[in-house]
């Protein structure tokens, strides 16, 4: 039986690293592609990190889950176990591995279609450079096969540590007396971002929540869509629309590089000056 190489088998499966990580066609990532991309990733990384243990997250794409169990099941081939902690926002995940100084890879198609998703990938300092994926591309490792796809457990550390990192740093009241609209649709924060909110004080109203998966290019907002919110600020003054990505990108810098002392009063500046025009 010939040997499965890990470079030959993303070679061959036409996934490529776009902007922030590897993205394809759902049907492209195959159990075998998910491990081959595991397999790579956590021999990189070897070279600068001692590690026993990689963490993993997930989007609300349909294909997600699996593509996780693969990622997993190549992990404790490798000997490396894994800590899942199911659909938060990548941020999320970036920022408690960072803290914990372990890898991870995200499951997440970002704002590509339906059909499609991806892997991103951190090292305990950030995430990987264009030289690391330059690596993980031409390694030769060898890819076990997978048989068993254990269920995966959701710990729920990082979505904690996620909301613990706003509410120790603003106050309670930060929020008082506003009534916030949050525009769910299928995002991967969307059962944090209201608890958040409320915890500083705020009033939430859920808007548009789908089970159906909506993917949403935050740089692709149609003028329909920019109408939506001075309508609505317009007929409801009490009302403010504060869009999802806030949370998630306000202190978003912080995860790719090692120290983030100026993304962290950056993302407090922000935030402050929201509270001032509020």
């Amino acid at each position: 039986m010939s040997v499965l190489l890990s470079s030959s088998i993303i070679r061959e499966s036409g996934v490529k690293f776009g902007t922030s990580g590897a993205r394809g066609l759902v049907t492209q990532f195959t159990d075998e592609v998910c491990a081959a991309f595991t397999c790579a990733f956590i021999e990189c990384l070897k070279v600068e990190f001692r590690f026993n243990r990689i963490a993993i997250a997930i989007d609300n794409r349909p294909s997600s889950y699996r593509m996780a169990q693969a990622c997993a099941a190549a992990a404790k081939l490798n000997r490396i176990d894994v800590e899942y902690y199911g659909v938060i926002p990548t941020p999320a995940l970036a920022y408690t591995s960072m803290q914990d100084k372990v890898p991870c890879i995200m499951v997440t198609g970002s704002h590509i279609p339906f059909d499609r998703n991806g892997l991103k990938f951190y090292r305990p300092d950030g995430e990987i450079s264009k030289v690391d994926e330059q690596r993980i591309l031409s390694l030769e490792i060898e890819v076990p096969e997978l048989n068993e796809f254990s269920e995966l457990k959701v710990r729920d550390k990082a979505a904690q540590q996620y909301m613990n990192r706003y509410t120790t740093l603003f106050s309670e009241d930060l929020l008082a007396g506003k009534r916030i609209g949050i525009y769910e649709h299928s995002s991967s924060g969307r059962d944090l971002y209201p608890v958040l909110f409320e915890a500083l004080g705020a009033e939430v109203i859920s808007l548009e929540r789908t089970d159906e998966f909506v993917p949403i290019d935050t740089e692709a907002v149609s003028e329909a869509d920019k109408s939506k919110p001075e309508i609505g600020l317009r007929n409801t003054r009490s009302i403010l629309f504060f869009l999802l990505m806030v949370m998630a990108t306000g202190l978003w810098s912080q995860t790719k590089t090692v120290s983030g002392y100026e993304e962290t009063f950056w993302g407090y500046f922000v935030l402050r000056r929201s509270r001032l025009k509020l």
